[in-house]
């Protein structure tokens, strides 16, 4: 089987229930956004290298981290990352205290994971297409697309960039019907539906139809969720 989820926020206690889950022999996208927000953020991007079944896709958190461990020796540029990335909206702090108090060799291995990493991934089950990334997409873009390929440009248009309105972009992106079926995270179902206590996964169309799994899993309380998304099926557990 082929299993989805997204935006874990460093809460290992939800990552180790849809590890008991998944078995050896299924696939795991995770779809982004693992760190930040809990403290175990960095604990569960060390498991998700170490297991074979587990293919990770870089989200705007992972895109902070990478932006910050890419410009320690440029003292202005990481100033400026980390600024941002600390902002409480972001949640970056005990991501990045736990970061540097890594050694430079551990660093330069969590750099190269996510260099490794993909930043769209598609796939195909029982005949249905799948795109999977974050939150958005490159229409130019056919195939796997590695993080390590792209511009700067263009992995803050894909983690960041989103088909529902913000205060930046009224009406949201659309996206083409390329007959794919996309799946992504980035924003939590609860703040698009604006109801707290609604924790169910969003299906719907915008030219194309897409399913958002963040299911706020980051709120960390008793209406949030992890949902564990079915590519077979289509059905949804949440933990």
């Amino acid at each position: 089987m082929h299993y989805c989820i997204s935006d874990i926020h460093g809460l290992l206690d939800k990552y180790e229930k849809v590890l008991n889950y998944v078995k050896d022999k299924d696939t795991l996208y995770i779809l982004g956004d693992v760190i930040d927000r809990g403290k175990d953020g960095l604990k569960i991007l060390n498991d998700i290298e170490k297991r074979k079944n587990i293919i990770f896709i870089v989200g705007n958190h992972e895109l902070f981290l990478y932006n910050y461990l890419k410009t320690l020796n440029n003292e202005f540029e990481n100033k400026k990352v980390k600024a941002i990335w600390t902002m409480e909206c972001n949640g970056g702090t005990v991501t990045k205290e736990q970061v540097d108090l890594l050694s430079n060799e551990e660093k330069l291995k969590i750099q190269r994971f996510l260099e490794d990493s993909y930043l769209i991934k598609r796939v195909e089950i029982k005949g249905t297409k799948y795109h999977l990334s974050h939150a958005y997409t490159l229409f130019y873009i056919k195939n796997d697309l590695k993080f390590r390929d792209t511009t700067n440009s263009e992995k803050r248009k894909v983690v960041w960039n989103s088909v529902f309105p913000r205060r930046s972009d009224p009406f949201g992106k659309t996206i083409d019907d390329t007959g794919e079926i996309y799946i992504f995270g980035h924003t939590p179902v609860q703040k698009v539906k604006d109801n707290a206590f609604d924790y169910k996964i969003i299906h719907g169309y915008k030219n194309a139809e897409f399913y958002d799994i963040d299911c706020g899993c980051a709120y960390g309380e008793d209406f949030s969720r992890l949902a564990l998304f079915c590519l077979e099926d289509k059905s949804v557990i949440y933990f």
